[in-house]
């Protein structure tokens, strides 16, 4: 780049040799004697969980995978923050008193409502909210949950995911099943007006995604226990790919 005004540029960082998962340094610096600041980033290689303390009695689980960043509210055990593998701000604004967060279920698990038990692990984080049992598990391009046990089988919640950045209305798709008959269920791809990925939400079958139009806010379905819900950002064009019968 020569001379000019201030410009945006994207870098693939890759590592040259077998690292194990962690946060690293990448510095960056002038080279040919040229006059420029040496700055240093942090890179994630792999899903990194860690623990941010720094504000009082507002500590969080601070999730870095190379698809996303989110973070996890140690006092609710909910989220209510979301960046996409752009670090594009896709969720984490507040509507009046409309604060479930995702995953929020509907009178049991709510942002900044107290949970009873949270236990962050390598790979995930579980949370213990009025009888029932909340399980994250975090992958480098995707965020799945699900109500685990000791929870009562019988019951089902209307599960929140508010409040996201500014979305299209979403595009539905049924997930073929597998030869044996599994892994059957609801694809719900989001758009996005400006940014190039959209989200994925990926239902049960027969589940049905409740979006009121025009908002970025108030997307819900029902959820029972042992059901997967998936959230993941991707592309239009990988969205297209996926979904072909």
């Amino acid at each position: 780049m020569g001379e000019g005004p201030e410009r945006t540029v994207k870098l693939t960082v890759s590592k040259s040799t077998k690292l194990e998962r962690g946060l690293y340094p990448v510095t960056i610096g002038p080279e040919g004697g040229l006059r420029v600041a040496t700055t240093t980033l942090m890179v994630s290689v792999g899903v990194v969980i860690t623990k941010d303390v720094r504000r009082p009695l507002s500590a969080q689980c601070v999730v870095r995978a190379p698809g996303y960043t989110t973070k996890v509210d140690l006092y609710s055990g909910v989220s209510f923050y979301l960046l996409d593998a752009d670090g594009h701000r896709r969720f984490g604004r507040f509507y009046g008193n409309f604060t479930y967060g995702f995953p929020g279920l509907e009178g049991v698990v709510q942002y900044r409502n107290a949970c009873e038990f949270i236990w962050p692990g390598k790979d995930g984080v579980t949370v213990s909210s009025n009888g029932v049992r909340l399980y994250y598990s975090f992958e480098e391009d995707r965020i799945i949950y699900r109500v685990i046990q000791p929870t009562d089988p019988a019951k089902s919640w209307t599960a929140w995911l508010g409040t996201f950045d500014i979305i299209d209305d979403p595009i539905h798709r049924n997930k073929p099943a597998a030869a044996d008959g599994a892994g059957s269920g609801e694809w719900y791809f989001l758009p996005h007006p400006v940014f190039r990925q959209g989200l994925l939400v990926a239902l049960p079958p027969q589940t049905e995604l409740t979006y009121p139009k025009g908002y970025g806010y108030g997307v819900s379905f029902p959820l029972r226990p042992s059901q997967d819900i998936v959230l993941q950002f991707m592309t239009k064009a990988e969205w297209e790919a996926l979904s072909q019968p």
